[in-house]
């Protein structure tokens, strides 16, 4: 059997680290445990305006980020689900009952109705920000979210590290879509 393929851990290890975050370690400048992990998931929250579907489906995916500590490959699942979440909240927000409007839509949409902008990403920092236009970044989104969604949807046997940015970055669009 290929070492590339995912193995199903044996009772005994289950609550043992994946190793891949240890090798990571190695390499990475910052270095994850379990404790850090679930305090970069813990910190992230979303406004209690948001609809309970979308708060739940937040909470499911800061569990699912916290559990990639023992499972490496829930990181891929975690960015699919940061996509899902995005793409419904945008729905919700649009008023779209039905599913005609893709993602790519529903956030071209976000933009011009101004409920997002580059301001409102924290990972967005002031000398990145363009005063002409404060949309530089969400437009750059209508082009790789939904790339990155349906690579990830249609199959790919990548695994994409740090899936706490994708819950800061869904995290950071809910919260523009339902202000307080």
């Amino acid at each position: 059997m290929s070492e590339n393929i995912e193995k199903f851990k044996k009772f005994e290890e289950l609550n043992k680290p994946d190793i891949r975050h240890l090798l990571c370690n190695q390499v990475f400048a910052y270095k994850v445990t379990l404790e850090s992990l679930y305090a970069d998931v813990s910190a992230e929250s979303i406004t209690s305006n948001a609809p309970e579907e979308i708060i739940s489906n937040f909470n499911i995916l800061k569990n699912l980020v916290v559990y990639s500590w023992f499972c490496y490959s829930f990181q891929q699942i975690a960015h699919h689900q940061s996509y899902i979440i995005i793409e419904h909240a945008l729905r919700i927000k649009a008023c779209a009952k039905d599913k005609s409007p893709g993602l790519k839509k529903l956030i071209s949409s976000a933009i011009e109705n101004e409920w997002i902008n580059d301001s409102g990403f924290r990972h967005i920092n002031e000398d990145m920000l363009n005063s002409a236009d404060n949309t530089e970044y969400c437009k750059q989104l209508v082009v790789s979210l939904p790339k990155l969604r349906n690579c990830n949807a249609h199959g790919s046997n990548s695994l994409w590290p740090f899936p706490v940015m994708s819950l800061r970055i869904c995290a950071d669009l809910i919260n523009q879509l339902f202000k307080e």
